[in-house]
């Protein structure tokens, strides 16, 4: 049985937040995100990011798209991966607006008191967005 991991990347940083909201986005819209890259090896060749070891036996290692599945993890479980770096609010403040469709991340003045702006992490966690 095969076990999924991260490769090992020294490009760990990147511009998060516009690329969290543009892939949300994306996907509510039904445009093309990409595909995913993935290489199956002995898992004593190869170097990963993440939680535990490799088991023995093959590993199948993320090549492209590690961004997107950070993202879409971050935001689904509000808190980025274990081995994340980067600004940790990138998936913890993500609404969307009902009425205008769009995006954004929490903004106090803009959104408080508009109950239209749901919390993204909240309806995916959970099932309904919490007021």
């Amino acid at each position: 049985m095969a076990t999924w991991r991260f490769r090992s990347s020294s490009e760990d940083t990147y511009g998060i937040g516009d690329q969290v909201r543009g892939l949300f986005d994306s996907l509510y819209r039904k445009h093309p995100v990409g595909g995913l890259l993935v290489w199956a090896t002995e898992s004593k060749a190869a170097s990963h990011r993440g939680d535990g070891f490799l088991a023995p036996g093959i590993v199948k290692l993320l090549l492209d798209g590690q961004q997107r599945m950070t993202s879409l993890y971050g935001v689904v479980r509000g808190r980025p991966p274990k081995f994340f770096d980067g600004n940790a609010q990138a998936f913890t403040s993500l609404r969307f607006h009902l009425e205008s469709e769009t995006f954004g991340f929490y903004q106090p003045i803009k959104m408080q008191d508009d109950p239209l702006w749901i919390d993204v992490t909240d309806l995916l966690s959970k099932g309904q967005a919490v007021p």
